[in-house]
């Protein structure tokens, strides 16, 4: 079952950035998405010096895109390792969570920077009182990026009962990611009681509610599709009366169980 975690690079230089693109940025943006390195640099780093955040971001990002495509050149990704973790350090300084969050892998995979443990858990910890404060205001992607950390053992402890409850606040306002999440928490029994057909019902939630943005929702098919098979007809038929009833604004079911 997959959890909404971003691995991806530029999932996770994208992944609540506040900030609008502009000027060089576009540009080079536009680059990036054409594969061109070379003149992505060159248009982002002027706004990065000017300490534009998604400039900082996306230039990391271009920078360990070149690590990726110099892989057989050991001094020159060194280089761009160091850069793409000094552009990404001058983001997080400015409190950009995905920032943030990158700074603290590279740390613990030695990326760009000697490893230094106690210097990740630092940034996460930095990472989630920012995302602490937007859950509790609300904010549905924060909430499941909180859930995530908990989950995970981000800058906390792991404690998947406290994950959970943060994917039912953002899945009451309809966020697919924390539906899904935690449906596979249910699918596992991590941090709440085992429960396919509550699992099952979850992903079909999350599923309609992102092709109704017009959105791939093929993660949360297979999702569906990896439970079918063990549930039974009335357990699917549970699943399915759970999530028609089911509208935003409606706490989540905790069980399957009618009563």
């Amino acid at each position: 079952m997959r959890l909404p975690v971003p691995i991806a690079i530029c999932a996770i230089l994208f992944f609540l950035i506040e900030t609008s693109a502009s000027g060089g940025v576009a540009e080079g943006e536009a680059a990036l998405q054409a594969g061109d390195i070379p003149r992505a640099i060159g248009e982002l780093t002027p706004a990065a010096e000017k300490g534009d955040a998604v400039a900082q971001l996306r230039l990391a990002f271009a920078y360990e895109a070149l690590v990726a495509l110099n892989f057989r050149d050991a001094a020159a990704s060194a280089r761009y390792r160091a850069s793409a973790f000094t552009w990404s350090s001058r983001a997080a300084e400015q409190n950009v969570v995905s920032a943030q969050r990158r700074v603290a892998q590279l740390l613990r995979a030695g990326g760009g920077a000697p490893v230094d443990v106690a210097k990740a858990d630092e940034w996460d910890r930095r990472a989630n009182a920012i995302l602490r404060e937007r859950a509790e205001n609300g904010d549905a992607a924060a909430q499941e990026a909180l859930a995530s950390a908990y989950s995970l053992g981000q800058g906390v402890l792991k404690d998947p009962k406290e994950a959970a409850k943060w994917r039912r606040a953002a899945g009451r306002q309809g966020y697919a990611e924390a539906i899904n999440a935690l449906g596979v928490q249910y699918g596992r029994g991590d941090g709440v009681q085992k429960d396919p057909a509550l699992a099952y019902a979850l992903f079909v939630l999350a599923s309609r509610i992102t092709r109704g943005k017009g959105e791939d929702d093929i993660g949360y098919r297979e999702n569906q599709d990896g439970l079918a098979a063990g549930l039974s007809r009335e357990q699917k038929d549970r699943a399915l009366a759970i999530a028609d009833e089911w509208r935003p604004g409606v706490e989540l079911p905790e069980s399957s169980d009618k009563n």
